[in-house]
């Protein structure tokens, strides 16, 4: 540790056999003193300072000791549970020691059939320690894990279709969790906004192939319904301007449905005219008290979320009331003396 910590490398140093190896000791030292996020921290840190793919110009001295190193890796395995991260970072460091002593010499079939049983073994612990992760509702780590696997060369094809599978699965629970979090009787709404947008982000950075058409658009409607229920709340308790967060972020869901962004724009405009009209009385008992100022500012405060809906994308003629409305409140300010 001192070596690693007094040498650490500098960001975008080249990648190190040397690092890699020594990061190794410290994972399974760690491993050995029962301390089990230190030891899949310390091998995942090996396997990102290892250099990438199949591993040209290994030292020999490293070589040298490849093969009884991986062996020692998968001995450590055989001990863990079947579903441990911890597992699945000490086989990927086993597939790695395995493919420097391939590449850098000869090696007998006992090496080979080594290898393709250490990764045999890895692609099991993908899967088992992501449905492990997935049943603890820990979906983003579940996901992460997974595409570990998804995105190595060496993945066989047989593996990937039930791989992409889990991997589809996570994301469609942790996005249904998040909607339920945002439904809880006992959460803020801006903590409910905060799941729906993260929500959000979660599908918008998924392909629609990778969790398949029905399963991404159900989950778009989902938080549809979410954003629309906390802007519909808000209208019921004749709080208009809340309401129109949550319905401008319904409204700009990705490939959102027709038919539900023609429901998110009727009610969104219906609400912004019922501002208009709320704030048409307000003017006009602002007036009757000669505070032609506040009047005018409360004007401003509705001509400026007629602007912002506009921006947000919503057309002439689906704010043309509400339009209408507020220049007929200029015009009465400005009819009005000081």
């Amino acid at each position: 540790m001192p070596h690693l910590e007094a040498g650490g490398p500098a960001e975008g140093a080249e990648p190190s056999f040397i690092r890699a190896a020594l990061w190794t000791v410290v994972g399974v030292s760690r491993h050995a003193l029962g301390d089990i996020e230190g030891a899949q921290g310390a091998l995942e840190t090996g396997v990102r300072a290892a250099p990438d793919g199949v591993s040209e110009g290994c030292p020999q001295r490293i070589a040298a000791v490849a093969e009884p190193a991986a062996r020692g890796l998968l001995e450590a395995a055989d001990t863990m549970s079947a579903t441990a991260e911890e597992r699945v970072a000490v086989l990927r460091m086993a597939v790695l020691w395995l493919e420097w002593r391939i590449v850098a010499a000869p090696a007998g079939e006992d090496v080979s059939v080594l290898l393709d049983r250490a990764r045999e073994a890895l692609w099991d612990g993908y899967a088992l320690a992501g449905r492990w992760l997935m049943r603890r509702r820990r979906f983003t780590q579940a996901r992460e894990l997974v595409r570990q696997a998804l995105d190595s060369e060496d993945l066989p094809a047989a593996r990937r279709a039930p791989l992409a599978e889990l991997a589809a699965r996570c994301i469609v629970r942790q996005i249904g969790r998040l909607v339920a979090t945002a439904r809880g009787t006992e959460t803020t709404e801006a903590d409910a906004l905060d799941a729906l947008e993260r929500a959000r982000e979660i599908l918008a950075a998924s392909s629609v192939d990778a969790v398949t058409p029905g399963r991404w658009h159900g989950a778009n409607r989902r938080i549809w319904n979410g954003y629309m229920r906390h802007g519909r709340r808000d209208i019921v308790a004749f709080d208009l301007e809340a309401a129109l967060r949550p319905l401008f972020r319904a409204l700009h869901l990705r490939d959102l449905d027709p038919g539900l962004e023609r429901k998110t724009r009727e009610l969104l405009a219906r609400t912004i005219e019922r501002i208009s009209d709320g704030a048409g009385e307000r003017i006009d008992r602002l007036l009757e008290a000669g505070d032609r100022d506040a009047a005018m500012r409360r004007w401003q405060d509705v001509r400026g979320i007629i602007q912002t809906a506009r921006d947000q994308g919503l057309s002439h003629e689906e704010l043309a009331q509400a339009f209408g409305r507020a220049q007929k409140m200029l015009e009465h300010i400005e009819a009005t003396k000081r």
